[in-house]
């Protein structure tokens, strides 16, 4: 299990990773993306692009 402080780390990492690196935000809805941050860490949840967009980038 992942508690909220630790989703909200990870999110904001990656946030700064993509943003770091001009990565389009629809590089989290590849399947094969997906399925990388299933198999390494299953109770992380990608962000989606509304809450990249929305939330993080203001971080």
């Amino acid at each position: 299990n992942i508690d909220e402080e630790e989703q909200e780390s990870l999110e904001f990492i990656l946030a700064q990773a993509l943003f770091a690196t001009g990565v389009s935000f629809s590089f989290l809805e590849n399947p094969y993306v997906i399925k990388f941050f299933q198999r390494i860490r299953p109770a992380f949840k990608l962000p989606n692009r509304k809450k990249l967009a929305d939330e993080l980038v203001d971080k």
